[in-house]
């Protein structure tokens, strides 16, 4: 199988099913179509629903506030650091300190979220990598905040 490391796993999976379709034609083997067109997810886990997210929509909107104001911390003490940087190791070290700070920032993020649903008695949505709307995995697909998988 042709491995492509800039794809996302469902997508690469869907094309090569496609690619399985194209070479076998209308071979007993194929993969009927539709069957390509379903979401790839965990099985039996459900969305919040509207009525449910209108619920929570006060925290919700707050716990994004706090998310976008210690990522703009992390980026404006990020510049501080590169501003200050006089060779390349110390802009080496203002990068890694960026990325720790990120993930830890995100990590965060996603507890408090986890949080907010589990008081709330709803089913969490997937959050991180692959969790962006109807189809997992594929940039800015359906609604919803990057990488929260909510839609606001």
């Amino acid at each position: 199988m042709l491995r492509v490391p800039s794809l996302p796993r469902p997508l690469l999976s869907r094309l090569s099913a496609v690619a399985l379709v194209a070479g076998l034609g209308s071979s007993a083997l194929a993969l009927p179509l539709a069957s390509l067109a379903q979401p790839v997810g965990q099985p039996g886990k459900t969305r919040p629903t509207t009525s449910q997210l209108e619920k929570i929509f006060p925290e919700l909107r707050s716990l994004q506030l706090q998310d976008r104001r210690a990522r703009i911390a992390t980026l404006q003490a990020s510049e501080r650091c590169l501003e200050a940087a006089k060779n390349a190791e110390a802009l080496k070290t203002c990068m890694k300190q960026e990325r720790t700070a990120a993930m830890a920032q995100r990590q965060q993020h996603f507890t408090a979220m986890r949080q907010l649903f589990e008081r709330n008695g709803l089913p969490l949505p997937e959050m991180g990598r692959g969790g962006r709307g109807s189809q997992p995995g594929a940039p800015g697909a359906g609604p919803g905040t990057p990488g929260t998988g909510l839609p606001l």
